[in-house]
């Protein structure tokens, strides 16, 4: 089967190993051009004062450095290339396509410094050090733009089906569901999942009917989306860190590509995204929320609103997560929040809703809420996201409350995805202290927030999280929280009979539902299994079932027996 499987997508295969290995050659010759430049700053040392003299020398030799590095690299990417994945011969695509991101964008990281520093540097050179340092420079503008290049082309890049779907069998058991639009695949620990804690235990017929039936229903050749994360850090997130793990690997199972967009560091949108609407393949913007209270924070926050109002301008599709904002404490509007004004909403990112409960004698206060049902409006009229989530737990940290705006445009249909529990939960305006603190020490504080402050507010409706849909036909998804993206909220573990769970599942069927709604895809928004698989009639408790049998198999021939006497009794 896996033969057939690699002969059926033999060209796509060899074309994508080509691409790959074009890429690694180009990077080779990238790094002499990076030796050469080295020199030619070793060079212009001569003609420089000290301070600068010391700055060449540093760039030059972060530059060999950096260059020392890609024979190793392009001989690791050889062997991913030739290598055989699950006992078969097919190329290790994804490793080193991870290979290839990874290295590219620390050389290009180099690259940029030198060139930025030099460039502030040079303007007060003496004109002999400028003059000798303007070819190097020039030298560093075209490698910066050939591993940019270099970069898009690989983060566009196309991976077959078969290899994806290797890639999981190499990885665990799966099910391959194979048909002639495409490849998908099922893991078995998504099949055979014990039951988190106080839930009900699923039934893994009805549990493998949802998945197999989903898996089917999304191989109807439509073509993989590409998701661009996009955010205000001062480093690039996505490579490395790991955290987006979870919903990034559920993703690319489902065909997805994922890309970043540091806009601090790359204001202009990545050349992949481009390349990729021109193949068809609708784009999504997922962008992350930016905490004000941080290093220019302010700043960061309006670069970040500046962007995402120039995507609903364009009518891009947008995955907006909003962060609590120090900004409406200091009497400013939060510009993040500000966007969403032609959306028809406001958000209250200044007041993020806290939730009060008793353990034994202590009073905690809870910064993350657990969901389990998605809540519509009052008239019924719920996101088509709702589905995607229902029964599925999910987990939702330092959430904002989102509500329509006065006099909201008409032309923006906004319909809510999910409401939070009011039972004691408030929006909180002093959170900034609780916030600060570690997680582990919030529960040892002797005083906690509480509602009935000047500037705290009741819960309202509660609505955290919305789709919108215009008139023009532009999506967008708006959720009153950012940290539910992170590992830490969507793969948070428990351990249920010796076995690790998932506690928050619902997380990342919300973000692949919301992908998929962003991208017109409406057919691939399906029930979550976890939801289906819920039993309608849970199984009998043995003590229960014990005292059911007595019943029936004594207690109704004495009940007759009974009401025989008393009627015998009763008419003599």
């Amino acid at each position: 089967l896996v033969a057939r499987l690699l002969t059926r997508d033999a060209g796509t295969v060899a074309a994508a190993r080509q691409r790959f290995t074009e890429a690694f050659d180009a990077t080779g010759l990238a790094g002499e051009a990076m030796i050469r430049t080295a020199s030619a700053l070793d060079a212009a040392r001569g003609a420089a004062d000290p301070d600068l003299a010391e700055r060449l020398a540093l760039h030059a030799s972060r530059l060999r450095a950096a260059a020392d590095q890609i024979p190793a690299m392009t001989a690791a990417g050889a062997t991913m290339l030739d290598r055989r994945l699950a006992e078969q011969a097919a190329p290790d695509l994804p490793a080193a396509r991870r290979l290839l991101t990874e290295s590219l964008t620390a050389l290009r990281t180099v690259v940029q410094t030198a060139a930025t520093d030099l460039s502030q540097r040079s303007e007060a050179a003496q004109d002999e050090a400028r003059a000798r340092l303007s070819p190097a420079r020039s030298t560093l503008s075209t490698l910066d733009e050939t591993l940019a290049s270099l970069l898009a082309a690989v983060e566009a890049a196309v991976l077959p089906a078969s290899v994806r779907a290797l890639g999981a069998l190499e990885q665990s058991e799966a099910l391959l569901i194979l048909g002639s639009a495409g490849v998908q695949a099922v893991r078995i620990d998504d099949v055979f999942t014990p039951a988190a804690p106080g839930a009900p235990t699923p039934d893994v017929g009805r549990r493998v009917e949802t998945l197999v039936t989903n898996a089917v229903a999304l191989m109807a050749g439509r073509p993989s989306p590409m998701v661009v994360v996009t955010h205000a850090s001062p480093r690039r997130i996505l490579q490395g860190d790991g955290l987006f793990d979870a919903l990034r690997s559920r993703s690319t199972l489902r065909g997805a590509d994922w890309i970043e967009w540091p806009i601090l560091l790359s204001p202009e949108e990545p050349a992949a995204t481009a390349a990729a609407r021109a193949d068809g393949r609708p784009v999504v913007f997922v962008v992350i929320g930016v905490d004000a209270s941080g290093a220019q924070g302010a700043q960061r926050v309006e670069r970040t609103a500046a962007v995402v109002s120039s995507l609903l301008d364009r009518g891009e599709p947008v995955l907006l997560n909003l962060a609590p904002s120090t900004l409406p404490g200091l009497g400013e509007a939060d510009p993040l929040a500000e966007v969403l004004g032609p959306l028809g909403l406001r958000a209250d990112t200044g007041r993020p809703v806290l939730r009060a409960f008793r353990r034994g004698e202590d009073r905690l206060v809870a910064w993350e809420h657990s969901l389990l049902q998605p809540s519509g409006s009052p008239e019924g009229d719920a996101s088509p996201l709702s589905a995607a989530i229902a029964g599925v737990p999910l987990l939702l940290p330092w959430p904002s409350v989102i509500e329509r705006a006065d006099g909201a445009d008409r032309t923006a249909r906004a319909k809510p995805i999910l409401r939070l529990d009011p039972q004691d939960a408030w929006r909180e305006g002093e959170w900034l202290g609780y916030w600060v603190t570690e997680a582990a020490s919030r529960p040892l504080l002797t005083r906690k927030p509480e509602p009935g402050g000047t500037r705290d507010a009741a819960l309202g409706e509660g609505a955290v999280a919305w789709s919108v849909q215009r008139d023009s036909g532009a999506r967008a998804v708006v959720v009153g929280s950012h940290l539910w993206l992170f590992d830490q909220a969507a793969d948070r573990p428990a351990v249920v009979d010796g076995r690790i769970v998932q506690t928050s599942p619902g997380n990342a069927e919300l973000f692949l539902g919301a992908v998929d709604w962003l991208a017109g895809e409406d057919r691939a928004i399906l029930p979550a299994a976890a939801a289906a698989s819920t039993p309608i009639v849970q199984p009998i408790e043995p003590e229960r079932l014990r005292l059911l049998r007595w019943l029936v198999m004594a207690g109704l021939p004495i009940g007759v027996l009974a009401l025989g006497v008393c009627v015998r009794v009763l008419r003599g």
